[in-house]
């Protein structure tokens, strides 16, 4: 610095520079004399060689103006200059002194060199570990860079800008470790953080006055006129800085919280614009409320706001004041108000930037955290924790509202749509991360688990009930609420009324005839569609039948008797038996000889003068027995025979089935039962009366005490065990992963992540099936009001755009999320939700067709043929989707390898190319790609075994599909698969098909195994007995008189499987119930087909 100094004086020749010269001799003998204790005050070292700096910046020669800044570099990198602690008069402080010595350098009188290297200086002094700011000295600073900001150039701007945004971050940084320093010297247990974070309140100032510069322009303007405000996107730039880098405990100071909803939020508001129809000049009218918050469009917005990069920035901040007030009960309202100016008043095609700056929300799995949870409930509101939900909401619906406004035309509406779809993908996504992904306290706090683990006890316990939909008007204080109800029912008294009608009668008919699960031929069940809602509300296996004609009997006495004794018999001589054995083929063979011996009991007491003998067989009494004990059981569980004990009336307690459903369950199950009614009836009474089951200790009924293979054997039977998968399977898997079990036994962390995912995905689920849908096809619906509706109306198809590139982005996107979608519903227990998703995929994945397939379209097989099974086993309306997916996978394995036999696809002599290159390949070259066989195919028996070439792919059953699509991942397009690795995914998506199949028959309950069955025997009949046109041309598969040759036909016929099905169900070690009820299902389908071929 010295040296500095000295050539200063060298260089100041002349009178004009005097004054300069002898203030640089003052300033080099001031820093020679410091040395050893004898040193003066670090701000008066800094104020004497700022002033002989600031000298040599006002001659406005190049040479010194090099000098000074210089000087004052290296004042800031020396650290004679910060020994010391700086005065409590902060004039003296390092950035006042600063800015009296640059006080002359600005755009309008220096060159923009010289500018950009002063606002450097203030960027190196707030990287200085030693610099010491207040509130008052940054707004000076923020001042002098707002200055350099409007009248500077484009390398200005960004000067000023670095400067600013650094000096905000050193300023929080300061005041954060101020803070932390304040908690740790006083003394335990009375400093409270609301105490320490008194020191935030410098920050307020600090906001205030950017707040002022901000709104200033438009303070004396009218409402609806524009005015430049050349700082803008500076000053939207230092508050979304500041936001930035103010720690989250900031929320415990009173005055700033204050400051955020009386004065912040409301600014940010009033930034972007006003609506056009309400006057500033004019009083703000109820009906001026009533079109703000209950138009239904709500983009009716048309006042003037900030341009793109200011707005982004005010959508920035607003993602920040979630992080900071997200926590608070009391502080959603003002959140809600700004998410709401951003999102739903501007028109659905303005929504594109709001919405991707949405979308850092939901990329984030700790702004989605803060987004889901309240931790201080606003004790001021009966609501509680009701509306934790409300603002995301709000921002589902301004998605959702997107997708609706997606079928107009132009560039907004599909970049709108495209935002809309990047948001559900990355919430799918986020929430992915937080069920299976690693959890560090950052990402969700011990506060935020024990908090959430408290609300909901269980997973199922965090379904969010609520309104599906953001209800402004429930939102607004009740004066102005009730004023709005009186105001309509006033003025718009007749036109709500018609709005608040229901959907016209042709709308209902669509929605009652678009069901799937109807559909087929005139000779099914008739009572096929009651099958689910029974099975899920009863839990029971025969529920779904028809009631049986009562026939007329005179000796209904003599059965009821009979019954009566049956039931004792069943409750002090078969039930004791049955709990002393141990697995589910000796309890199955007890049964048995038990009904056995019932039978032969009967018909020793038979005469030829007895005619009122109890007409009887083993089948019968063998399904009585089943159907009593689950009964019984089904009793236990639901507290029904401690209620009776305890004289509760008959009349109050719910019963889980009624009498003529328990007599259904037995007469009408496909097999021959001589069992009267008043019999069956009398037994069901019996049950009800005195439970069968008794003889079972409460511990084992609970599942705490040792296993009981009794229970088992009825959970599966009657589908009421933990999941859709037999008892002995769900053993086996508890004994491989026993030990992974028990790591995550006690892990809190992930209950509460996988809750809080729960209770996202069931407030939105419509809404995300409605975006992604909306990105995979038009969505054209002529009521908004009614979106499911809309939905089941729509047909998927690609979209055809302008842009190809955009359009197959987009669909690959949409797949992703339905991806995911599926994934999340598995983790979840959210199985019953997969049906829709599961349609999404078959309806566009079956659109293909070979010799190569998109890496979207793949995945998107994996997924349904992965986690199909267990989707399946909950939603009986996922299966006709499942077996789509099978039939198309056997398709197009049919079509690539076909193409590559010689005598399917060239004929002698002829020449073939290769699909990716077009160059002409021999046999030899071909099947060595495919790494095919050479198994010659004759002409005449190409339609009779198109499986046989598919021998040698099938080496490698267990190719890891995800790493082979892994390759083609982190494009913008859909992607092609090449041939090769085509054929390996089709070989191992066929092999998955026939795992499914298998696995279907080993591992479903009773309940799951005849829906499967059920919907299986209905594809496989309209797959042979309906029209259908063939993918390519339009012959009929289904030829009257024979097979005609090069017919397009079957690939896999499903009859194939359910005779498979059927056959693994009767070789396994299934009880003879299981038998029983899935011949009685398959065995009519079978038996039909001669018939029908006839």
């Amino acid at each position: 610095m010295e040296d500095l100094f000295l050539l200063v004086i060298k260089e100041s020749t002349g009178t004009k520079h005097n004054a300069l010269r002898q203030t640089a001799q003052i300033a080099y003998d001031k820093l020679y004399r410091q040395h050893g204790i004898h040193r003066d005050p670090s701000h008066e070292l800094r104020s004497v060689c700022f002033t002989a700096l600031q000298m040599a910046l006002d001659t406005k020669r190049p040479k010194f103006i090099t000098m000074g800044l210089n000087g004052l570099h290296r004042v800031i990198k020396d650290e004679r200059f910060y020994i010391g602690l700086e005065p409590e008069d902060d004039s003296v402080w390092l950035p006042s002194q600063l800015l009296r010595a640059t006080n002359g350098i600005l755009p309008s009188t220096s060159s923009e060199d010289t500018v950009v290297n002063v606002l450097r200086l203030f960027l190196a002094m707030a990287c200085s570990p030693a610099c010491t700011l207040n509130g008052r000295l940054l707004i000076e600073i923020l001042s002098r860079c707002g200055e350099c900001w409007e009248m500077g150039s484009r390398a200005t701007k960004a000067a000023s800008l670095a400067a600013a945004s650094q000096c905000l971050r050193t300023f929080c940084a300061f005041l954060i470790e101020e803070a932390e320093e304040v908690k740790k010297t006083a003394p335990a247990g009375l400093m409270t953080q609301t105490q320490a974070s008194a020191v935030y309140n410098e920050v307020i100032p600090v906001m205030q006055w950017l707040c002022s510069r901000l709104v200033e322009p438009n303070v004396n303007a009218s409402p609806n006129k524009k005015c430049e405000n050349h700082s803008s996107l500076y000053l939207t730039e230092c508050i979304l800085t500041l936001s930035s880098a103010l720690p989250r405990n900031v929320h415990a100071n009173p005055h700033f919280t204050s400051f955020l909803w009386q004065k912040f939020c409301p600014t940010l508001a009033a930034a972007l614009g006003s609506p056009g129809r309400i006057n500033l000049d004019k009083k703000f009218t109820y009906k001026d409320a009533l079109h703000m918050i209950e138009n239904e469009a709500r983009g009716f917005f048309t006042g003037p706001g900030l341009d793109g990069p200011q707005a982004r920035c005010v959508y920035l901040t607003a993602i920040q004041l979630l992080r900071i007030a997200g926590a608070h009960g009391s502080l959603r309202p003002m959140l809600e108000a700004l998410f709401h100016r951003m999102l739903l008043l501007p028109a659905p095609q303005n929504r594109t930037e709001p919405l991707r700056c949405v979308r850092e929300i939901f990329k984030s799995p700790e702004r989605l955290i803060d987004l889901a949870v309240i931790l201080y409930v606003d004790k001021n509101t009966a609501q509680g924790c009701s509306d934790e939900m409300a603002l995301f909401r709000l921002l589902v619906d301004a998605m959702e509202e997107c997708a609706y406004g997606a079928s107009g035309v132009g560039s907004a509406t599909e970049a709108s749509l495209q935002a809309s779809v990047e948001c559900m993908v990355a919430l799918l996504d986020s929430l992915q991360v937080l069920c299976s992904g690693e959890l560090t306290e950052s990402m969700i706090s011990d506060q935020i688990v024990q908090v959430v683990n408290g609300r909901h006890d269980l997973l199922k316990d965090a379904d969010y009930s609520g309104p599906l939909t953001y209800q402004s008007m429930a939102r607004l204080p009740a004066p102005y609420r009730d004023a709005i109800v009186e105001f309509r029912q006033n003025v718009f008294e007749t036109s709500s009324g018609s709005e608040s009608e229901g959907e016209p009668p042709h709308e209902q008919d669509a929605a009652s005839n678009g069901s799937g699960d109807t559909e087929g031929p005139e000779d099914d069940d008739p009572s096929s569609s009651s099958d689910e809602t029974s099975r899920v509300e009863n839990r029971w296996p025969y529920s779904h039948l028809e009631a049986p004609v009562m026939p007329i009997r005179t000796d209904s006495d003599n059965d009821r008797q009979h019954a009566r004794d049956f039931a004792r018999a069943l409750r002090q001589d078969l039930v004791p038996k049955l709990l002393r054995l141990r697995s589910c083929v000796e309890l199955d063979e007890a049964m048995q000889e038990f009904a056995s011996a019932v039978c032969q009991e009967n018909s020793m007491n038979f005469s030829d003068f007895d005619y009122n003998l109890t007409a009887i067989n083993a089948d019968g009494i063998y399904l009585a027995i089943y159907s009593s004990l689950l009964l019984s059981l089904q009793l236990m569980r639901a507290g029904y025979y401690e209620q009776v004990a305890q004289g509760v009336s008959h009349k109050d307690i719910l019963v889980p089935m009624s009498e003529q459903q328990f007599v259904t369950s037995v007469q009408n199950t496909g097999v021959l039962v001589y069992l009267s009614s008043p019999w069956l009836c009398e037994l069901y009474q019996s049950v009800t009366v005195c439970n069968v089951l008794e003889a079972m200790p409460r511990q084992q009924l609970e599942g705490m005490g040792p296993r009981c293979a009794l229970i088992d054997m009825l959970c599966d039977a009657g589908g009421l065990g933990a999941t859709q998968m037999l008892s002995e399977w769900q053993r086996l898997q508890t004994a491989n992963v026993k030990h992974k079990e028990e790591e995550q036994l006690h892990d809190k962390r992930r209950e509460a992540a996988k809750k809080l995912c729960r209770r996202l995905l069931t407030c939105c689920w419509d809404s995300m099936v409605i975006v992604l849908s909306s990105g995979l096809g038009d969505l054209q619906t002529s009521s908004a009001s009614n979106k499911l509706v809309a939905l089941s109306k729509r047909t998927l198809r690609v979209k055809a755009k302008a842009n190809k590139s955009n359009g197959e982005a987009l669909y690959a996107m949409c797949l992703d999320g339905l991806h995911s979608a599926a994934t999340l519903s598995n983790s979840l227990n959210l199985q019953h939700l997969a049906g829709k998703i599961l349609n999404l995929l078959a309806s566009n994945v079956c659109q293909t067709s070979g010799p190569r397939i998109s890496a979207s379209q793949a995945m998107s097989m994996d997924v349904v043929l992965t986690g199909g099974l267990n989707l399946g086993s909950y939603s009986a309306d996922c299966w006709p989707s499942i077996f789509a997916v099978c039939r198309h996978v056997s398709q197009l394995e049919h079509e690539i390898f076909s193409m590559q036999n010689p005598a399917i696809s060239a004929s002698p002599g002829s020449s073939r190319r290769d699909l990716e290159t077009g160059e002409k390949l021999s046999n030899g070259n071909a099947q060595d790609k495919l790494n095919l066989s050479s198994i010659p195919i004759d002409d005449d028996e190409t339609c009779v075994d198109v499986y046989s070439f598919l021998q040698a792919p099938m080496q490698s059953p267990n190719t890891n599909i995800t790493s082979i699509l892994k390759v083609y991942s982190g494009t913008n397009e859909t992607v092609l698969l090449s041939q090769s690795d085509t054929s390996k995914v089709l070989c191992a998506l066929s092999h998955q098909a026939e795992n499914l199949f298998g696995d279907a028959a080993e591992r479903l309950s009773l309940p799951s195994l005849c829906q499967f069955l059920k919907h299986l025997c209905r594809a496989s009949r309209e797959q042979l007995y309906k029209s259908q046109v063939a993918r390519k041309g339009s012959r009929i598969w289904w030829p009257s008189k024979g097979w005609k040759k090069l017919d397009s036909l079957p690939m896999s016929l499903l009859l194939h499987r359910i005779g498979d099905v059927t056959l693994k169900v009767f070789r396994s070690s299934r009880p003879l119930l299981h038998v029983l009820k899935v011949w009685a299902i398959t065995g009519p389908h079978l038996m039909d087909l001669p018939v029908k071929e006839r």
